[in-house]
């Protein structure tokens, strides 16, 4: 059974490593340059030598495919707003649908022809 300390230190090493990963992507994301390695990233990792090794080649290899799949903030700012044009008009639409739909639905009175007043229309004036 393990060390539960050793876990611990594992784990406080992966964590040290993502925050490493975080920095760079801010860093590149804000233009300024990516900060120099820190203690943590610089310190041999506790798990094992082959498993380190193969962390860094797997951390290049994911930093790769987000790189290749991830879309710049510029077009995804053009979407959200394309996005939020179209359901506005959709919503528009439901609403003049919905409207229009209410008033053929409800019964309207039919108006009063003049053969059914029983009123003259036009009033005599008496002498």
């Amino acid at each position: 059974m393990p060390d539960p300390l050793d876990e611990l230190r594992a784990q406080r090493d992966l964590v040290a490593q993502h925050l490493a990963w975080l920095d760079r992507q801010i860093a590149a994301r804000s233009g300024k340059p990516a900060p120099g390695p820190t203690p943590a990233s610089l310190a041999p990792s506790r798990v094992s030598g082959g498993q380190a090794t193969s962390q860094d080649s797997q951390d290049v290899a994911i930093e790769r495919l987000i790189e290749q799949y991830q879309s710049k903030p510029a077009d995804v700012h053009k979407e959200v707003k394309r996005g939020c044009v179209l359901y506005l008009f959709l919503a528009f639409g439901l609403i003049a649908l919905a409207l229009t739909a209410i008033y053929l639905l409800t019964p309207h009175p039919e108006p009063e022809t003049p053969a059914q007043h029983s009123a003259p229309l036009v009033k005599s004036k008496k002498p």
